[in-house]
């Protein structure tokens, strides 16, 4: 399902949102592109550069890539189209180009040029989601072409402001059977994964597949896991009235002792109180705000 504006203005062109299943074909691309995902996940391909999407990431795809994604499930993402060019000195103007936040997404080093994508592991959480759906349901309404500028240019200060690093960037692509186990723990965390389960799935040995996680993740697969569990615990604490054994259970824990353990552990707090301090404030961490031994 696609919804779209076309607009004159001389920065931004035209904004999306998008849901999509199976797969997107590789393509070129006309414009840069920013890309927010706002719920599901995929894998992606950028000039053979691999990389896994989940909900609150966001980068940028300059105008010269060969694009493409593998979905599983339902992908939704919103898609502003605009002038690189033009947004540069736009954001020069307004002093918007000095800030570091927006240099790491819209202005990219050697190694992320080669790739043609600007800081693919950067991440909002889930309350700047949300703005940035909001602003891009204003944009789809709105026809002036200055409003648009000014629309666009407030969601790229808001995301240069708001942006955190998931982890380092690596001097290698991820490769392609890591980035699809990584995948697939996103997409199954609710099942009794395994490190052995999951080492058979790419063919490797455990020892090797725990070490190529850690060396492109920065966490075993079984600490991958449980970050990915306990970031959708947290989500459903905030977003749902669920009781904490149906919590539990929805995150691939039979135990709810153990889920509330596993939940103390990485959050510092039980799940009870997590919900009572934080609801208000609508947040969702992304994988680095949760504490798991790595």
């Amino acid at each position: 399902m696609n919804s779209m504006i076309n607009s004159p203005s001389p920065v931004f062109d035209n904004v999306e949102k998008v849901q999509r299943q199976g797969e997107l074909g590789r393509h070129p691309h006309r414009m840069a592109e920013l890309y927010v995902c706002t719920g599901g996940s995929a894998i992606d391909d950028v000039n053979s550069f691999i990389s896994t999407v989940s909900p609150g990431d966001v980068y940028v795809l300059t105008d010269d890539v060969i694009h493409a994604q593998t979905y599983t499930g339902s992908f939704r993402c919103c898609i502003f189209k605009f002038n690189m060019q033009r947004l540069l000195e736009r954001a020069t103007d307004a002093h918007l180009a000095e800030k570091p936040g927006f240099q790491e997404l819209f202005v990219s080093d050697v190694r992320e040029r080669k790739n043609g994508i600007t800081a693919p592991n950067l991440c909002v959480d889930a309350g700047t989601v949300r703005y940035v759906e909001q602003i891009a349901d204003m944009m789809k309404d709105e026809t002036d072409p200055d409003i648009l500028d000014i629309l666009f240019l407030s969601l790229v200060a808001l995301l240069s402001s708001r942006c955190n690093r998931k982890h380092s960037v690596e001097e290698e692509p991820i490769p392609r059977d890591i980035a699809e186990i990584a995948f697939y723990i996103e997409q199954n965390f609710d099942k009794p994964l395994t490190l052995e389960s999951l080492s058979l799935q790419c063919h490797y040995s455990q020892r090797h597949f725990a070490r190529l996680m850690r060396e492109h993740y920065g966490m075993s697969p079984m600490a991958y896991l449980d970050a990915v569990r306990m970031k959708n615990a947290c989500d459903l604490l905030l977003r749902t009235s669920y009781s904490i054994v149906q919590i539990a259970r929805l995150c691939g824990f039979e135990d709810n002792n153990l889920f509330s353990r596993h939940f103390r552990a990485a959050m510092g707090v039980s799940p009870t109180a997590y919900r009572q301090e934080n609801r208000n404030l609508a947040r969702t961490p992304t994988l680095t705000d949760v504490d798991i031994v790595k």
